[in-house]
């Protein structure tokens, strides 16, 4: 394990580095009710579009932009979940497996 002045040392000569080293290195606390709730909300909308195109008896596949839309909002959202620099953005944690548990 690494000293704490080491990784200070590391964080003064990497600047763009620095919330990723501090939230990675110094804090070691995860903020994830945040997320996950995001995640759950935009899971559920997806949801939601299935449910009222079964609704209306509409085929899954006969509007396409629609499927490319929900394909896009679902990568969009694991980008914002699982790329690094696009964690410091958003200041998100990635989710692990327990944590999609509670996605519902």
């Amino acid at each position: 394990m690494r000293r704490a002045i080491d990784v200070h040392e590391e964080v003064r000569h990497n600047q763009w580095l620095f919330p990723y080293v501090l939230r990675e290195r110094i804090i070691k606390v995860e903020i994830v009710g945040p997320i996950v709730t995001f995640t759950s909300i935009v899971m559920l909308e997806m949801v939601r579009v299935a449910m009222i195109r079964s609704q209306y008896k509409l085929p899954l596949f006969s509007n396409l932009f629609l499927i490319g839309a929900i394909l896009l909002s679902l990568l969009l959202q694991a980008t914002v979940v699982y790329v690094p620099v696009i964690n410091v953005i958003f200041k998100t944690t990635p989710l692990s497996i327990t944590h999609w548990g509670s996605v519902r």
